[in-house]
């Protein structure tokens, strides 16, 4: 009995040792199973369009600001062949592909062309969206007062990182004459 013990004894701490090694590798292998697993969506931060300049604090740039929305309104009501320079910049500032890409360009320019040397810049989250009724049955409110009625709603949870303004139709009698402050109808109110 004596001899089974000292061989217990011997064969304990290598049998004791082997459990613990094979528990250690089954820890490691569960471990390493349970990594996290690649984000498949992405996380998006919050939009910030209050960087830099934006909006605008300073009457001048406010003014630029609105100046380069209604000349770009009013080239935009140019009829004319698809061509010409009133047609392109109305089918660029509809074109809502890469995140409504082209109206920001569009504005970008017609504010360099408004004044060449301005410090405005439009912050890198801020979408302007412009758009017309898809059909001419609709009809809209005659006057600026009630059209800025109808837009009340947006402009109660102001959101400085989308500019939505409407567009007249070409065949419009008020197209030719565009008015930023009544045609802006979303998200915050205008200069």
């Amino acid at each position: 009995m004596n001899l089974s013990l000292i061989v217990i004894r011997k064969r304990l701490p290598l049998l004791v040792s082997a459990v613990l090694v094979a528990l250690g590798v089954a820890l490691v292998t569960s471990a390493l199973r349970a990594q996290p697993q690649a984000d498949t969506a992405r996380t998006r931060t919050k939009p910030n369009c209050f960087v830099d300049n934006w909006p605008p604090q300073d009457a001048t740039e406010k003014q630029e600001l609105v100046d380069a929305f209604n000349k770009a309104l009013k080239d935009a009501a140019e009829p004319g062949a698809d061509d010409q320079p009133g047609p392109k910049l109305r089918k660029a500032l509809l074109d809502p592909a890469d995140n409504y890409k082209a109206p920001k360009k569009a504005m970008k320019d017609k504010l360099k062309e408004i004044n060449s040397n301005t410090k405005l810049k439009f912050p890198e989250d801020l979408v302007i969206i412009f758009y017309e009724e898809e059909t001419e049955k609709r009809t809209r409110s005659s006057t600026p007062a009630e059209q800025i009625k109808t837009a009340k709603t947006a402009r109660e949870h102001p959101n400085h990182c989308y500019i939505v303004v409407y567009m007249e139709p070409i065949t419009s009698p008020t197209a030719r004459t565009p008015n930023f402050q009544t045609q802006m109808m979303c998200c915050y109110d205008p200069y």
